[in-house]
C-alpha cells in the first residue's frame, strides 16, 4: 500500500512537527461527486457591501483568487442613480481590464443580475401604483445597456432581473388550490397550503390610459337590483321601492361563468370577474347620475314652459287675472320673472349636462378598465420579447455568434408578487418567447388577439380622432390599405423577412431564458402550513418544494427554460443569501435533480453572500462542502491516494472557519525547553 504524507494548513499545529509518512487508512471516495468544484461558481457584487471600497475588478479578483471558475456578476446601483455606478460608469478601459482579468484565469462570466430595484418589465410603479411607460422604458434601457455590456465583456450570457409584475394576493391566487391536508390532531380537512393571514383580498384593475390601477375589496357587499349570481333584472316592490339584493364576490364569479363580453364576444370566465365586478360598480354610479340628470331635465322643461307663459303674458299685454292691460310696474316684474326664469334653465341644463357627462365618462372609463393581471403580463411578455430580440442582434458579432448567446429573463420574484410561484415564471417564459416569434415574423404590429394594431411601445394605436385603430383581423392586405402615417406608426421594426417560424421560435428559446433562485422559491416556507409545528412544516414544504423541482425539470428538458441557477439558503423562509447547505432548504438535491434531470445546460452558482463577514471565501466553500466537490489528485505527491472527501480534506481544518484555533502555532508556539516560572504549560 503506497504511503502519503497529509497536507496541513498552516494554522493547524501539526504542520509545524515533524512527523513520519503515514500508510493511508482512510478509504478513498471513488464515488463521482455531485458537482465537481469546475461547475459551482459565485456572484460578485458591483460594489463591495462589506464598506471595503472595492471596485468591480477588484471584486472579480477576489472572487477568482477564492477559486471561482464561473462568476455572475450583481448590479446594485439603481437606474434612477446619476453616479456610482450601472454600466454607464464602466469606460473602454475598465471594460477591457474586466475582460482580461478573466481571460488571464480562464474563468468564465457567464451572467449579469440587474439590481433589485429593477423588480419588473410590465412598467408598475410601485410608488404611484399605475403602470407607467417612463418606468418601463427606463428599465429597458437599461437592460440593453446589460446585453451590450454582456457582448463586450462577457463574450454572452445572461441578463435577468427580479419578477415582480404586479402585486397580487396569495390567500387566491391560481395557484393556491385547496387540497386535503392533515392536521396535527390526525383530522383529515380541505384547505389550501398556503395562507397569508391578514391579508386583504382585493380586485385591481387598470386604466389602461393612463395606467393608473384602482382597488376594490372583495370582502365589500355590494347591492344590486338583480338576483345574485345572475343577469336577471328585479321588479320594484310592492311598496314601490327598489329590489335590491346582496351581492358578493361569489356571486360575480357565477355570472362571470355566464355573461358575454362586450369587447371580445366569449363568457367573461371566472378569471375575469373583476371586470365585470368594476363594470358593474361603474354601472351604478352611471346610473345615479342619469337619474339625476332626468330630474334636472324636468326641472329644465319646467322653467321653459314658466318661462314661455310668463313671456306669452308680456307679449299680450292684459293680466289673466283681472283681463286689465298690464301698468309699466307689472311690466317691469314680468321682465324680473322671465330673467329670473332664463337663469334656472341655464342652471337646470348645466347640471344635466354635467350629469350626461360624468355618465358618459364612466361608461368610456368602464370600457378601459381591464384587470391589472392580463394588462400587466402582456406588457411584461411584450418587454421581454423585445429583449430577446436584442440579445439575438448582439449575439451576432460580425457574423459570428458569441461563444455564450445572450439570453434575458426573469429570475423567480418573491411570493406576494406575479413571478415567483415556478407556474407564473413558465408562464411568462413562454409567454415571452411566442411575443418574440411574433416580432420577428410579423411586418406589423398587433395586439395578442390580431385585433388592434399596436406602436413602437406596445400600446393600442389610435387615429387623428383619438380612436383605436381595429379590425376583426389584421391581414397584409388590410394594412396595406391604411393611411402611410398610420403604416409608420405600426410598423414593426424587429420583423425579419424570410425568417421561417421554427426558426423564430428557436431564436426565442435561445435568448429568453429564467433565472432559477433556490432561495426565492424557498420564500413561501411563510406562508406554507402555519398549523404545522416547525420541524415537521419545513419536512412537509420541502416535499412540496422538490415536487415543483420535478415538475420545472421535466418542462426545462423539453424547453430549456433555465438560464441559470442561484444556490442560495434560507434558515427561516424570510429573504436571505446563506450558502447551500447552511439553511433548511433542499438546495443541493433540486439543484441535483434540475441537473440530472432537467438536462440543465445553464450555469450554476452560490449567491451565499450573507456569511462573508463570518469568513471570506464561505460563499464558495461551503458550496463546495454541501455538493461534495472533490479534493483533487493534484493536492497530493505522485502517487497519492484517489481523491477525499470534501470533509476529509479542507474542511475539518482552519480553512474557511468562522472561529479562530484554540492554540498557538509556528513560530509562536514556544519550545519544549521553555517554562514559565509557575510551571504551568501554555497549551
Amino acid at each position: 500500500m503506497p504511503s502519503y504524507t497529509p497536507s496541513y494548513p498552516a494554522m493547524d499545529k501539526q504542520a509545524h512537527e515533524r512527523i513520519e509518512v503515514q500508510p493511508i487508512t482512510e478509504k478513498p471516495d471513488i464515488e463521482k461527486p455531485i458537482f465537481p468544484m469546475s461547475e459551482i461558481g459565485q456572484t460578485f457584487p458591483e460594489q463591495d457591501p462589506t464598506g471595503r471600497f472595492k471596485n468591480v475588478i477588484q471584486t472579480a479578483q477576489a472572487a477568482i483568487r477564492a477559486g471561482a471558475g464561473t462568476l455572475q456578476l450583481i448590479m446594485m446601483t439603481p437606474p434612477e442613480s446619476a453616479i456610482g455606478g450601472r454600466f454607464k460608469a464602466y469606460g473602454a478601459e475598465v471594460r477591457e481590464a474586466l475582460k482580461s482579468v478573466a481571460k488571464a484565469s480562464e474563468v468564465k462570466l457567464r451572467g449579469i443580475e440587474m439590481p433589485t430595484s429593477m423588480n419588473n418589465l410590465s412598467g408598475w410603479d410601485m410608488q404611484r401604483n399605475r403602470f407607467s411607460e417612463e418606468v418601463r422604458k427606463r428599465y429597458m434601457d437599461e437592460i440593453r445597456d446589460g446585453i451590450r455590456f454582456a457582448a463586450e465583456v462577457m463574450d454572452g450570457g445572461g441578463i435577468d432581473m427580479v419578477s415582480w409584475e404586479y402585486q397580487r394576493g396569495i390567500n387566491d391566487a391560481k395557484w393556491n388550490q385547496k387540497k386535503e391536508i392533515t392536521l396535527p390532531s390526525g383530522k383529515k380537512v380541505t384547505s389550501s397550503l398556503f395562507s397569508a393571514p391578514g391579508e386583504i383580498e382585493i380586485v385591481q384593475v387598470v386604466d389602461t390610459t393612463t395606467g393608473q390601477v384602482s382597488q376594490y375589496r372583495r370582502a365589500e357587499v355590494m347591492f344590486l337590483p338583480k338576483k345574485p349570481g345572475t343577469d336577471e333584472e328585479l321588479p320594484f316592490k310592492s311598496d314601490g321601492t327598489p329590489n335590491l339584493q346582496e351581492w358578493t364576490w361569489r356571486d360575480f364569479e357565477k355570472l362571470a361563468e355566464l355573461k358575454i363580453d362586450p369587447d371580445t364576444g366569449k363568457v367573461y370566465g371566472k378569471d375575469n370577474a373583476e371586470k365585470l365586478y368594476v363594470q358593474e360598480q361603474i354601472s351604478a354610479q352611471k346610473k345615479a347620475y342619469l337619474g339625476q340628470q332626468s330630474q334636472y331635465l324636468r326641472y329644465y322643461e319646467q322653467a321653459e314652459k314658466q318661462m314661455k307663459a310668463l313671456q306669452d303674458q308680456l307679449t299680450g299685454g292684459v293680466d289673466p287675472r283681472t283681463k286689465e292691460p298690464f301698468s309699466d310696474k307689472d311690466k317691469q316684474e314680468l321682465k324680473t320673472l322671465i330673467d329670473r326664469e332664463k337663469t334656472e334653465i341655464q342652471r337646470w341644463k348645466e347640471a344635466a349636462e354635467g350629469n350626461a357627462q360624468q355618465a358618459k365618462e364612466l361608461e368610456e372609463r368602464a370600457r378601459r378598465m381591464v384587470p391589472v393581471k392580463d394588462y400587466a403580463l402582456k406588457r411584461s411578455m411584450n418587454s421581454y420579447a423585445e429583449a430577446g430580440v436584442w440579445a439575438h442582434q448582439e449575439s451576432v458579432v460580425k457574423g459570428q455568434l458569441l461563444p455564450h448567446p445572450i439570453h434575458v429573463g426573469p429570475e423567480l420574484g418573491w411570493p406576494q408578487y406575479y413571478g415567483s410561484h415556478p407556474d407564473e415564471w413558465v408562464e411568462l417564459i413562454r409567454g415571452a418567447r411566442g411575443r418574440m416569434k411574433e416580432l420577428l415574423t410579423k411586418p406589423f404590429r398587433t395586439d395578442w388577439d390580431g385585433k388592434t394594431l399596436l406602436d413602437i411601445n406596445g400600446e393600442p394605436l389610435k387615429d387623428d380622432k383619438g380612436k383605436e385603430v381595429k379590425r376583426a383581423k389584421w391581414t397584409q392586405e388590410e394594412f396595406d390599405k391604411l393611411p402611410t402615417e398610420i403604416q409608420l406608426k405600426a410598423d414593426n421594426p424587429y420583423f425579419v423577412p424570410g425568417l421561417s417560424d421554427d426558426q423564430a421560435a428557436e431564436h426565442a428559446q435561445k435568448h429568453i431564458k429564467g433565472m432559477f433562485d433556490t432561495s426565492h422559491m424557498g420564500m413561501f416556507l411563510q406562508n406554507f402550513r402555519p398549523d404545522l409545528p416547525w420541524e415537521k412544516r419545513v419536512e412537509e414544504f420541502n416535499k412540496w418544494y422538490l415536487q415543483q423541482i420535478d415538475k420545472i425539470a421535466e418542462i426545462n428538458k423539453k424547453e430549456d427554460i433555465i438560464g441559470g441557477i442561484q444556490a442560495v439558503d434560507t434558515q427561516t423562509g424570510a429573504h436571505s443569501h446563506l450558502p447551500p447547505g447552511q439553511g433548511v432548504l433542499p438546495v443541493v438535491t433540486a439543484v441535483q435533480r434540475l441537473k440530472e434531470k432537467g438536462n440543465l445546460k445553464g450555469y450554476i452558482v452560490s449567491e451565499g453572500h450573507e456569511e462573508e463577514k463570518f469568513g471570506e471565501g464561505r460563499i464558495l466553500l461551503k458550496a463546495w462542502e454541501a455538493f461534495g466537490a472533490h479534493l483533487n489528485r493534484d493536492y497530493f505527491p505522485a502517487g497519492g491516494p484517489a481523491p477525499l472527501q470534501w470533509s476529509r480534506g479542507f474542511s475539518n481544518n482552519y480553512f474557511g472557519r468562522t472561529y479562530s484555533p484554540l492554540f498557538m502555532f509556528g513560530s509562536y508556539s514556544p519550545s519544549n525547553e521553555f517554562k514559565l516560572w509557575s510551571e504551568i504549560p501554555l497549551e
